[in-house]
């Protein structure tokens, strides 16, 4: 029988109903619960997200988790987004929290289809304001009508005189799933 270490650092890899898995570098899995002084009080952003690098203790005795999230390591970057607060009464307080969809990411992959359902340009730019705002790189990949989210961001880039790079379905495979393993190859 392996002994459980005290404490160990990992990955939050799932986020669901206050609960998170974890990762550790022995490749355990954690289903962890945040320590309350973490997530209680007034915060301004999401305590625990989804890329998070963590410190997990071990618990025995809850039946629905084998550890509890005890620090949170400074984030790098995240995505994220403004969610209003709302009273008990159902009314909007004023204040808004950051909602951190994902931390610490390297890239933003936002897949789009072109087709079905129909293609809202409005959706994508909202993405890439956000992602711009906190200093992402992004991958764009687009199912379904040849280079048409390609030429409409190439057309805005040049109407703004924003020199970036911008690369086409060129670096893609023209046929297949854009699975995680295609997508890193490029």
């Amino acid at each position: 029988m392996s002994e459980q270490p005290t404490e160990t650092r990992g990955l939050v890899i799932k986020a669901q109903s206050g609960f998170f898995t974890v990762y550790d570098a022995a490749e355990r899995r954690w289903v962890c619960r945040a320590a309350g002084r973490l997530t209680k009080g007034s915060f301004k952003e999401d305590a625990v997200a989804v890329g998070d690098r963590v410190i997990v203790e071990p618990v025995d005795k809850d039946p629905l988790v084998n550890g509890r999230i005890i620090a949170v390591e400074p984030r790098r970057s995240a995505l994220s987004r403004l969610d209003p607060v709302y009273s008990a009464r159902g009314k909007p307080s004023g204040q808004k929290v950051r909602q951190v969809i994902v931390a610490n990411p390297d890239l933003v992959a936002f897949v789009f289809a072109c087709a079905e359902p129909e293609f809202h340009p409005r959706m994508l730019d909202r993405y890439l304001v956000g992602a711009e705002a906190q200093s992402l790189s992004v991958l764009i990949v687009e199912e379904g009508f040849p280079e048409y989210i390609e030429q409409m961001v190439a057309t805005e880039l040049r109407r703004g005189d924003i020199q970036t790079k911008l690369y086409g379905k060129d670096v893609l495979p023209q046929a297949g799933e854009y699975t995680q393993e295609v997508l890193m190859r490029g």
